[in-house]
């Protein structure tokens, strides 16, 4: 009988191959980089497996248009399409002040908003922001809904459809969006739907927990360690300074699972609904396009303001470069809507996805 070949795959934020005993990087096959795609998705959290053939895509696409379609919580009305980065000027009767709820710790993921900060972005429009780091069972969704927050960045936007769907409903917007692809693998169970496509056995992969670091490729312990592409992969690059056999590979999810937007920019309905609360939500998107351009055109002037205002985890001015080149095509994106806007099939196909495969409750009966 032949011995069927074990995969064995790390989990925590990111993709990369580990060496081979020679210190090369191995050749795999497409099919198996479906696999680690699959892995990747499965970040803190493993089993739930969900049955097949419950619905078809088509089917849970028609639902989701019926009872959850993306206008009903996701618009770009409010992004500066035609004033881009001309700022109001002055003219408030008194400044806003604004709690920010970041997806992480304070580091250089939060860029665009520490340039607004800088460069007196935030305060030419009226706002006193005050940055509330996020991190490790910090969800600012959900503090928008106990009034921690009054603006969440949502690291993954399927966090906004888990909220408005919950049985005690957050009901909140998505205004925009920082990235327009997801940066690579994120914390769902999402195995399954990579796997069926691949025509792999689910219990054809080893599953290992692994933490923050990719050291587990490099130890051998793991083939594949699933990640954001702007954090692990510029740790394997600093290894290579001491090690240069090292070589990492990526596969960026959006390309084979599916695309969605990643720290997103959420509001409640309730802000949405008066005129003042529209118009804050106007002020700070102009000021966060305008730090997001300013990024993308001035990456050396934004690394050193990261480094300055990265006080959770403190970086260093190389890193936040190697940050700013790998996030650039997911901040630009290929569908040609501007900055930070959002399309509304992406998102019907993220929660299409999510109810085929059961991690979205619709009733789709």
């Amino acid at each position: 009988m032949q011995k069927k070949e074990e995969k064995r795959v790390a989990l925590c934020l990111g993709i990369a191959s580990c060496p081979s005993d020679k210190g090369e990087v191995p050749m795999v096959s497409q099919k198996r980089f479906m696999v680690l795609i699959a892995i990747a998705l499965l970040i803190g959290a493993v089993g739930s497996v969900v049955a097949q053939g419950q619905l078809t895509y088509e089917a849970a696409l028609a639902c989701v248009k019926a009872h959850l379609p993306a206008e009903s919580y996701s618009t770009n009305q409010y992004l500066p399409f035609e004033e881009l980065t001309k700022p109001t000027h002055g003219g408030f009767t008194k400044n806003h002040q604004i709690r920010l709820g970041f997806p992480w710790v304070s580091n250089d993921e939060e860029t665009q908003f520490y340039i607004a900060q800088e460069l007196g972005y935030f305060a030419e429009e009226g706002l006193e922001v005050e940055f509330v780091s996020g991190g490790p069972g910090k969800d600012h969704v959900q503090s928008l809904g106990g009034g921690a927050v009054d603006i969440a960045v949502a690291a993954g936007g399927e966090s906004i459809l888990f909220a408005r769907t919950s049985p005690t409903p957050i009901m909140v917007t998505a205004v925009g969006t920082l990235l327009k692809d997801a940066p690579l693998a994120y914390i769902t169970l999402y195995v399954n739907m990579i796997l069926d496509k691949a025509g792999i056995a689910r219990d054809a992969v080893t599953i290992i927990d692994a933490d923050f670091t990719p050291a587990v490729i490099l130890t051998g312990r793991a083939d594949f360690y699933s990640g954001w592409i702007m954090n692990q992969p510029r740790m394997l690059e600093e290894e290579t300074l001491e090690h240069s056999s090292y070589k990492w590979n990526a596969l960026m999810f959006h390309q084979w699972a599916f695309s969605e937007p990643s720290d997103t920019i959420v509001v409640l309905d309730e802000m949405l609904a008066t005129a003042e609360g529209r118009d804050i939500v106007r002020r700070f998107l102009r000021a966060t396009y305008r730090g997001t351009q300013y990024l993308l055109d001035h990456p050396e002037e934004s690394a050193e303001i990261a480094v300055e205002y990265s006080t959770d985890v403190p970086i260093t001015y190389e890193q936040a470069l190697s940050r700013f080149e790998k996030q650039e095509p997911l901040i630009v994106g290929s569908d040609e809507l501007g900055l930070l806007a959002m399309s509304d099939d992406q998102w019907d196909n993220v929660a299409a996805m999510l109810v085929q495969y059961g991690q979205l409750k619709l009733d789709c009966s």
